[in-house]
């Protein structure tokens, strides 16, 4: 799992776990990763002046079609639910105004590099990257406890 921070030169990364009966299907971890990315802007500096009155307003661009209708229409196949209902949880919690755009695959190269964990290429682009670890989200989707 890669997100990719641009406007803190930051990169986050997780491994995946080949135990989970979702491990097989990547909507599973990408959707997952949007859910991880939200769970980071909760944290971040970026909720510091925030308040209940004006949302914060997040942008996440995925260039998984699948990944972009499901956080648009809020519908998901019930295995997938889980996530969904975390995030919009943390949503609701957060005043967060999420939009989860869709990005040409040629154009993610930099989230889809640290979701590889071809941290050389990463480097190479972005030569001060700071580059941090990340817990995967828990949810019950996939066999994982809340």
């Amino acid at each position: 799992m890669g997100i990719w921070v641009p406007g803190d030169n930051l990169g986050l990364i997780c491994t995946t776990d080949p135990s989970c009966p979702l491990s097989n299907i990547i909507f599973y971890w990408e959707a997952l990763t949007v859910l991880a990315a939200i769970e980071w802007s909760t944290s971040s500096p970026l909720l510091a002046g925030h308040s209940v009155e004006n949302p914060l307003r997040l942008t996440i661009h995925s260039d998984n079609m699948n990944t972009v209708n499901v956080f648009s229409s809020l519908s998901a196949q019930p295995e997938y639910n889980p996530i969904l209902m975390a995030a919009v949880d943390l949503l609701i919690r957060h005043n967060i105004d999420l939009r989860v755009v869709h990005i040409p695959g040629d154009d993610n190269t930099t989230a889809d590099s640290l979701s590889r964990f071809n941290l050389d290429s990463v480097k190479k682009n972005h030569p001060s990257i700071k580059i941090q670890h990340f817990k995967p989200p828990r949810t019950s989707a996939g066999g994982l406890k809340k």
